[in-house]
């Protein structure tokens, strides 16, 4: 998550990070299925979802967010 703040992530990485959320691996072989909304997934856990980040959106606000704090301070 540190690299995220200075650095766009590459679409492969996301896409690796989004596939460890879709299958659960817990090994190589064996992949499950994903049995929840992805539109679940990223509710917050206040709204009965579970509360997991969208991971692109997530690093483009990051990167804002430190540009903003090189620009003001």
């Amino acid at each position: 998550m540190f690299l995220f703040l200075f650095f766009k992530a590459p679409t492969n990485t996301i896409s690796s990070i989004k596939s460890i959320f879709i299958f659960f691996k817990k090994s190589e072989e064996v992949r499950k299925i994903s049995w929840i909304n992805w539109d679940t997934i990223f509710l917050k856990k206040e709204n009965d979802g579970l509360g997991v980040r969208r991971i692109m959106e997530f690093n483009l606000v990051l990167l804002d967010k430190w540009c903003w704090r090189v620009k003001v301070g």
